[in-house]
């Protein structure tokens, strides 16, 4: 030790107090954000010297790191692949979304009613697992490596779901029904195979949902209000038109015979599938240019914490310290403001619940009727029946 400086104790971790909030998050460019700041205020509390960048260092090294991206046309480089992204992924999604009633019951010769209960099942996992996705982003490792690992397994069940419709070589294959008039051989899967793939679909599918316009939108800054609300006009483009796209082409590509079989299933997934990798392919190419922005946190957490120290001092009483004592008076009003809101929200589920039905029971009445549009009255065509949902564009 020279001259001046001052003897600090050996530093024992048990002794730190890393307070309540926060994970171990490792990210390239900030380190372990988190524990690292926690780490620092115990440490600077008891009078240790400590060289963890604070909150305002963290945002000077994200604005350079926004302020030093390449750009075109005065957006960030990253952002037209942040769009062909999702371009892919809602093609993938609505693609396979649109013909799945229809291999519920057609392929793997289910029932209606089951059929209908399957695919409502896998849409309302596709859109509670959102929540998911966003704790671990904002709470673990940060939006690029959850949009990276979460689309792998997406890519992982599209393989799954084409696998299983791949005629006498599909996996999980369970039977085989010979059509007496045309000779054909068409071959029944397990169920259980393409509920696999559909669950690993929707685990990837709603887990990066609220983490990829929210990622491209970290790539501007603050003062580019007008450049980021044209980002997110394009980006809602882009979802419209790869979701409208896929729910014409998909079904024209089921239609096809292929393997010796009277629908090609296999086809109508495949493709969706190599759109998911393109889509991962495209996010992956632009990782250098992108700001990455770390973890800090999700309000869901702090949420929960409230929540749960309130139902304790109702059930304990006295004995137990209020919430307020433990948080903060600010973090249980805006608990409560929270809750008031979220009373709004009551009647929504009722209305999805009918709205998604375009997807499955309206599927099932199309297939019992001829399906022939008249326009005007000299020109008529027909639709088939798991097309009708591409007459409500923009879903």
């Amino acid at each position: 030790m020279e001259n001046g400086d001052k003897a600090y104790p050996k530093i024992d971790d048990d002794f730190i107090d890393y307070g309540k909030r926060g994970s171990l998050i490792n990210t390239p460019e900030f380190g372990n954000v988190n524990l690292d700041r926690r780490r620092s205020s115990a440490l600077e509390a008891k009078g240790y010297p400590t060289g963890v960048p604070k909150d305002n260092e963290v945002d000077d090294a994200i604005l350079k790191k926004k302020q030093s991206v390449k750009r075109i046309f005065g957006y960030p480089v990253s952002i037209p692949f942040i769009i062909a992204n999702e371009f892919c992924e809602r093609f993938s999604y609505y693609g396979m979304r649109t013909i799945l009633t229809i291999y519920l019951t057609e392929k793997l010769m289910l029932k209606d009613s089951v059929a209908t209960d399957y695919y409502h099942e896998f849409v309302a996992l596709c859109y509670a697992t959102p929540l998911l996705g966003a704790l671990i982003a904002d709470v673990f490792i940060g939006k690029f490596r959850t949009i990276l690992i979460l689309s792998c397994v997406y890519c992982l069940g599209n393989a799954v779901m084409a696998l299983t419709a791949i005629g006498k070589w599909a996996i999980f294959r369970s039977d085989e029904l010979i059509d007496p008039f045309s000779g054909t051989v068409d071959y029944i899967p397990a169920v259980w195979g393409p509920l696999l793939g559909l669950h690993l679909i929707a685990l990837g599918t709603g887990g990066i949902k609220p983490c990829v316009s929210s990622f491209g939108g970290d790539q501007f800054m603050a003062s580019e209000t007008g450049r980021l609300q044209r980002y997110f006009s394009m980006f809602y483009f882009s979802i419209n038109a790869g979701s409208t796209i896929a729910t014409v082409l998909t079904p024209e590509l089921r239609g096809t015979s292929c393997f010796g079989e009277s629908t090609c299933f296999f086809i109508a997934f495949l493709v969706p599938a190599i759109f998911m990798v393109l889509a991962v392919v495209a996010f992956v190419v632009a990782s250098p240019w992108y700001v990455k922005v770390p973890p800090l946190g999700n309000p869901i957490v702090e949420v929960i914490q409230v929540g749960v120290a309130a139902s304790k001092k109702l059930l304990y009483g006295m004995t137990v310290p209020s919430p307020t004592a433990i948080y903060g008076k600010s973090k249980v009003e805006e608990t409560k403001q929270l809750m008031r809101v979220l009373a709004i929200f009551i009647p929504f589920p009722l209305f999805w619940a009918l709205f998604e039905q375009q997807g499955s029971r309206w599927v099932v009445q199309a297939k019992r009727m001829n399906g022939a549009l008249v326009w005007r009255i000299f020109c008529a065509t027909k639709i088939c029946s798991q097309c009708y949902g591409v007459l409500n564009l923009g879903i």
